[in-house]
């Protein structure tokens, strides 16, 4: 019960100060994830038109979020699942390699849409994260 709580706890000050979208996500064949880290990625694809979802707290849409509750067991995959439903694209960017969660969705199975995650940074050793994140979320589906 305190786990709950404090699940609550920080829900409601990530609401509190996110402005909440009452749109849906316009379509897109390309989406990046993450407007933190979209640069260069959104000048080298414009001629695509990409949609930029955002996910560092900057806005949250409600459409996906009312969409995301009834699997809200599988966190934040729940809601990118929904947001990328309303957006329908053929391929998802984005320049954060090392996160656990853009991994499981990498992992699906099933889905009309590829997902390339582009590493952003230097790794002092290959298995530095890397090996950790492929074999925590290769049993996802």
């Amino acid at each position: 019960m305190k786990a709950f709580l404090q699940f609550l706890q920080r829900a409601f000050k990530y609401f509190r100060n996110t402005k909440r979208v009452w749109r849906r996500p316009p379509r897109a064949s390309l989406l990046i994830i993450d407007r933190g880290t979209a640069s260069p990625l959104d000048e080298m694809f414009a001629h695509h038109n990409p949609h930029i979802m955002e996910i560092r707290g900057e806005s949250v849409n409600m459409f996906a979020l009312l969409r995301a509750l009834p699997k809200i067991h599988l966190g934040a995959v729940a809601y990118l699942e929904a947001y990328i439903d309303f957006v329908e694209p053929k391929l998802i960017l984005s320049r954060t390699d090392n996160n656990h969660t853009l991994w499981q969705l990498k992992r699906r199975p099933n889905v009309t849409y590829k997902v390339a995650l582009i590493q952003n940074g230097w790794r002092l050793t290959v298995d530095f994260e890397i090996s950790a994140l492929l074999s925590s979320t290769s049993s996802c589906g």
